[in-house]
């Protein structure tokens, strides 16, 4: 019993590999042209990344240092457009688009526009920020865009900005900031309703005194009287 299914056994695999050496000889040149085109796809791949895409990583690692220099120094124009000598990070990020230091330039251009209270430029660059997969600098990104548009007085956009901030970062160095400044963000609004309300509530009530004011004067047996009451007046 265990000879015949043992010798059956070896006559099935001598009819798959039969079969699979006429399916070879039928398709040996469409396999090999196939097998070619694969490596040839590798062989590019590899090269393009050796000779075009590390040396371009380098370039922009090495353009944005001063750049970077400049952003710590607090000198943000010369970080924003560069000195005539070093690339500065609006030129890095059209340059050197694509690469980690491209993505970060967007970061920090957003950073020096925010610094110098231009926060809807800020947004714009924060907007081609493609993140960096981690729980700080992403996060960070996020919350200086809801930083920005809370400058912007848009504070709903703000607040789920942070609360999103919060979320990813999950850390207590930026959580609670966010946290905090997205209350801050939601009271601010909350004040202006408030005081748009009352605005409106005092228009309301001086629009009433002034029509109550007029129709009591054109009344000729009626005077106003001291504290708003009104006193008949007996004509003779």
């Amino acid at each position: 019993m265990a000879k015949k299914q043992a010798k059956k056994q070896v006559n099935e695999f001598d009819q798959t590999l039969s079969t699979s050496i006429s399916f070879y000889e039928k398709n040996k040149k469409a396999i090999l042209w196939g097998i070619g085109g694969l490596l040839a796809i590798i062989i590019i791949a590899l090269l393009i990344h050796q000779f075009y895409i590390t040396p371009r990583n380098n370039r922009a690692n090495e353009s944005i240092f001063p750049a970077e220099q400049a952003f710590m120094d607090g000198n943000y124009d010369k970080a924003l457009n560069g000195d005539g000598t070093n690339m500065g990070f609006l030129a890095i990020v059209d340059e050197f688009k694509n690469t980690k230091a491209g993505n970060l330039a967007c970061l920090y251009a957003a950073k020096c526009y925010a610094a110098t209270e231009k926060y809807q430029e800020a947004i714009d660059m924060l907007n081609k920020f493609d993140g960096c997969g981690d729980a700080m600098i992403s996060p960070a990104a996020t919350a200086l865009k809801g930083n920005c548009y809370a400058e912007l007085g848009e504070n709903e956009k703000a607040a789920d900005l942070l609360v999103k901030a919060a979320k990813d970062a999950d850390n207590n160095t930026i959580s609670p900031t966010c946290l905090l400044v997205r209350s801050t963000s939601l009271s601010a609004r909350r004040t202006r309703l408030w005081s748009a309300s009352t605005r409106s509530r005092a228009s309301t009530s001086r629009a009433a005194c002034t029509t109550r004011l007029t129709s009591t004067s054109r009344q000729p047996n009626k005077m106003i009287a001291p504290f708003g009451g009104v006193k008949i007046v007996n004509r003779k």
